[in-house]
């Protein structure tokens, strides 16, 4: 027999040369076993647990507004719904107003009586364009459609996104882009004003 072969030889016949020394033996390989079966756990545990707090936020509902013209009307805009997420969204209040752009505040203002209740339906995923509220535009140019809407995800987290468009013309808008705080999607306490008190 070779060097190691000896030496592992010798330590096996030592290690069960009596049932006490057998029994510890076994007792040795358990416990760290059992420390290595811990140890992977524990780091299974971990990704497992940075999974659960990713999926709300991915796997969600995400809601974006617009307006479009309403058909036989040239002064009515109305406020249109998107879910780009993948679960239904559960809308709550919908809240726009048409101002003229040079009246704008650098913070949105989100005052009654522009508040409209949409009763919490259900906007199924990947829904694009689903008409909600009307608006009545002055057609006078220089105005702008803005808003937020209030909505619920299937996680029972609420929260609200914010839309702003140049009005250019009888059912025309089109994007403003340098309005951040108009656009901000924000983690909200319910569905929104219009079923507060309710």
């Amino acid at each position: 027999m070779t060097d190691w072969r000896e030496a592992l030889w010798s330590i096996w016949t030592y290690a069960f040369s009596t049932p006490e020394r057998a029994t510890a033996t076994f007792t040795a390989v358990l416990a760290i076993s059992t420390i290595c079966l811990w140890w992977s756990t524990r780091k299974l545990w971990r990704v497992t647990r940075i999974a659960a707090e990713h999926i709300p936020h991915v796997e969600r509902a995400y809601v974006s507004g617009g307006a479009t013209g309403v058909e036989n009307s040239l002064e009515h805009f109305a406020v249109t719904i998107d879910n780009y997420g993948e679960p239904p969204a559960f809308i709550g209040t919908i809240w726009a107003k048409i101002v003229p752009e040079d009246e704008l505040p650098d913070t949105p203002v989100y005052d009654p009586p522009e508040f409209g209740w949409f009763g919490g339906q259900m906007l199924k995923p990947q829904t694009s364009g689903h008409p909600t509220v009307v608006r009545l535009w002055d057609v006078v140019e220089g105005r702008v459609i803005y808003g937020r809407i209030w909505y619920r995800d299937i996680f029972k987290q609420c929260h609200s996104a914010g839309f702003i468009l140049r009005i250019r013309g009888p059912g025309q808008t089109i994007a403003v882009a340098n309005r951040d705080a108009y656009w901000e999607d924000r983690d909200e306490r319910d569905l929104g004003p219009a079923t507060r008190g309710t």
